[in-house]
């Protein structure tokens, strides 16, 4: 009652959940422990069909359709489809400000082309490495990342991709394997603060051999996305031929 949804029956194969249909009308399954903190104020009971919806609307009113779950499944992302055809993922938040660009047809970064990069810059105690994405890669080790980067960079390597977007969603990804699989190797900010202008995804100079594995693989990758998208497109048997403009 506190809640306006109404439990339907428990769960046959988990005694900590509960099936209930909330007040739009639509089913869902939670746990008791959240429905009793939602009872008592803690937080609502969010309906998952709704909040797509939501999603949804959000799209259509800037001339985008939502598709589904980003790619990586990353919470905060979904896939969506612009009006000219183009698909990539978005944060969701960006949708709701109408703060993005397409990757197909648009004219800001995001469709043009970029880098991705990987300097070696000295601090005072010792080297470290900086992976990252640009559309000029010199210009931001030079320029923009501050003293010891524009007396001590070197830029390792860099490897082209057609756009800025592409660039952005393999850096992502990088720095999440990193993360992951090796935080040993992430430089804690307070360790380079006030060498070097940015505030994360430094690392340590032992990371080399892995992070330009990384590399490769993006590598390959969009040399196989670019191979896929030069193909040609045989028609389909099945559909008349079309008129010409």
């Amino acid at each position: 009652m506190a809640t306006d949804a109404t439990i339907l029956a428990p769960d046959p194969d988990n005694h900590k959940l509960v099936h209930l249909q909330l007040p739009c009308g639509h089913f869902t399954c939670r746990q008791y422990s959240r429905l009793t903190t939602a009872a008592r104020g803690g937080h609502r009971l969010g309906c998952e069909e709704c909040r797509e919806e939501t999603y949804r609307a959000q799209a259509r009113a800037i001339g985008w359709t939502l598709v589904g779950l980003a790619t990586d499944k990353t919470g905060g992302y979904r896939r969506y489809a612009h009006s000219c055809g183009h698909q990539q993922d978005v944060a969701i938040v960006n949708v709701d400000k109408n703060q993005l660009d397409c990757a197909g047809c648009g004219e800001s970064w995001v469709s043009k082309p970029s880098q991705i990069y990987l300097f070696r810059i000295e601090l005072v105690d010792r080297p470290v490495l900086k992976l990252g994405h640009s559309s000029d890669p010199e210009r931001r080790l030079f320029q923009q990342l501050g003293p010891a980067a524009r007396d001590t960079g070197e830029v390792l390597r860099a490897i082209d991709m057609e756009t800025g977007h592409a660039a952005l969603v393999a850096e992502k990804r990088a720095h999440r394997t990193m993360r992951t699989e090796h935080p040993e190797w992430v430089v804690p900010r307070e360790e380079f603060a006030g060498q070097i202008n940015t505030k994360s995804e430094i690392y340590e100079i032992g990371a080399l051999e892995f992070l330009l594995s990384l590399m490769d693989e993006i590598e390959a990758e969009a040399r196989d996305d670019k191979a896929s998208a030069s193909d040609p497109v045989e028609p389909d048997p099945e559909e008349p031929d079309p008129e010409p403009e």
